[in-house]
């Protein structure tokens, strides 16, 4: 996947903060990405505000030709790649319970997409806090993670593609 359109989908996703966007920058142009407003963001030390940078990344990215998506299908693009890092042994599952939080992907959704997320926050105590799987039987956890492993190899075998909504 293209790395401007990776940083793209995971800022959209409040997955790269603005303090990390100068170095964010600096690897594209390092990688044979190049655009002014990448080259000013790259030259910036990361302690702007965020007003700031916002619409230079944003100014950046559209050079590139990947606009920043919107939230729903920047979410769509991380529930995709937390199942591939599950998938591949990078991530557990309560990691990816853990980064997939409060997210959604709304309307968007595919079945497969919204099967994931909704095993995976099986695992919340409430929709505004999320547990330390106390409330979970040794053999509960177990179950819960097997399931989570099988949402995800089943949304990453089901053809979705998040880049079409």
């Amino acid at each position: 996947m293209d790395a401007a359109f990776t940083l793209a989908w995971q800022y959209a996703a409040h997955q790269v903060r603005s303090e990390d966007l100068p170095m964010a920058a600096a690897r594209l142009l390092a990688g044979d990405h190049d655009s002014p407003a990448l080259r000013e963001l790259a030259g910036c030390s990361g302690r702007e505000r965020w007003s700031d940078l916002d619409p230079m990344i944003r100014q950046a990215l559209d050079e590139l030709g990947h606009p920043v998506p919107s939230g729903a299908a920047a979410e769509r693009h991380l529930v995709h790649h937390l199942a591939g890092r599950l998938a591949a042994d990078e991530l557990t599952p309560s990691e990816v319970y853990a980064e997939l939080g409060t997210h959604t992907t709304g309307d968007l959704a595919t079945k497969a997409e919204e099967q994931l997320i909704g095993v995976v926050a099986r695992a919340a105590c409430c929709r505004s806090c999320f547990s330390e799987f106390e409330e979970f039987s040794p053999g509960e956890f177990r179950t819960w993670e097997a399931d989570v492993r099988s949402a995800a190899a089943a949304l990453l075998t089901s053809g979705d593609d998040p880049s079409v909504t």
